[in-house]
């Protein structure tokens, strides 16, 4: 017979808590002294994630060490706080400019079950602040289009090419289109 139950599972879990001042994740269920994935399951027929999730709900934040110990409404208002600071008009903005040892928006939004970023600062009840965008380092670059046959940029014949023998099709979306960088 084994010496694993419901109870002493819990009073395994909960001296770990006390002893590292946290809740444990799946691996520490393999340390000495804590009972094994396999055992939580054949007693209590479910997962060690199921068995956080039931016993312990905030065992859901992450799995590093640095977001543990605070609940999700905890990182939702130092997300409102660093949100108003910082003022960022994109996603990819406000995970460059958060404090260091603070989990990124989507990381404290999936806490909440949300995956979009206007659905979460809907939810955080914050108005999106809209303002000049920072440039994408990716290999496009915005250039004014103008209703021309012959084009001449100094310095870059492929551009001018390339504007040329695409400016009918382009003149459709007004003044501005994402041209390829490297053609």
């Amino acid at each position: 017979m084994s010496k694993w139950n419901e109870a002493t599972i819990l009073t395994a879990v909960n001296q770990f808590i006390s002893e590292e001042g946290r809740i444990p994740i799946t691996s520490d269920f393999r340390r000495r002294g804590m009972p094994y994935p396999a055992i939580i399951k054949l007693c209590l027929g479910i997962t060690v994630g199921e068995f956080l999730e039931k016993h312990y709900p905030d065992s859901k934040l992450c799995n590093s060490h640095f977001y543990y110990g605070k609940s999700k409404e905890v990182w939702q208002d130092d997300f409102i706080e660093q949100y108003h600071k910082n003022k960022p008009t994109t996603a990819a903005m406000y995970n460059r400019t958060r404090k260091k040892r603070t989990p990124s928006w989507g990381t404290v939004a999936k806490l909440f079950e949300i995956r979009k970023w206007y659905d979460w600062l809907n939810y955080c009840a914050v108005k999106p602040y809209i303002g000049k965008r920072e440039p994408e380092h990716g290999k496009t670059k915005s250039i004014p289009i103008y209703l021309t046959r012959e084009v001449n940029i100094p310095g870059d014949p492929k551009l001018s090419k390339f504007i040329e023998e695409n400016a009918w099709s382009m003149s459709r979306e007004r003044t501005v289109r994402r041209v390829p960088w490297d053609f």
